[in-house]
């Protein structure tokens, strides 16, 4: 009896440490981003080069928080604006740093020893999702 009654509590022990563990289990993902809400976009971007600097101002609208890093992509190909944008030269700017000014989504990119140009440039940011694609601006050409 003593022996019966010992095997019903060591099962009924078993099945409670049973369902505690079980209930603590179940699928564990990483938290997916949200395109609406983790996306960012360049608009009004314009660029002034004097004395071989180029100064860019863009706003960046959607969330500004996901900006990882932007680079200002340089191509030679000023005579064919409708031509792929092939970048030769890339410069990279990360929020916080020198270069670059990010406050409430204006953004300020101050590069030098460019030269006097022509050439074409873009802004390329990289978002802090690494689920999200990044995002160009339009070419423009300098000066």
């Amino acid at each position: 009896m003593m022996s019966t009654r010992r095997n019903a509590l060591f099962v009924l022990f078993a099945l409670l440490f049973s369902t505690l563990c079980l209930a603590g289990c179940g699928k564990k993902v990483w938290p997916e981003a949200v395109i609406q809400e983790d996306t960012f976009a360049f608009s009004n971007v314009k660029g002034t080069l004097v004395n071989g600097q180029l100064t860019v101002t863009a706003d960046i609208t959607g969330s500004t928080s996901n900006v990882k890093r932007v680079w200002l992509e340089l191509t030679n190909d000023a005579d064919c604006p409708g031509c792929p944008f092939k970048v030769s030269k890339r410069f990279e700017f990360i929020p916080g740093t020198s270069g670059i000014t990010l406050n409430k989504g204006a953004l300020t990119i101050v590069q030098g020893d460019l030269g006097d140009g022509p050439f074409m440039w873009r802004l390329y940011g990289d978002n802090a999702q690494q689920s999200i694609e990044g995002v160009a601006s339009d070419a423009l050409v300098a000066p």
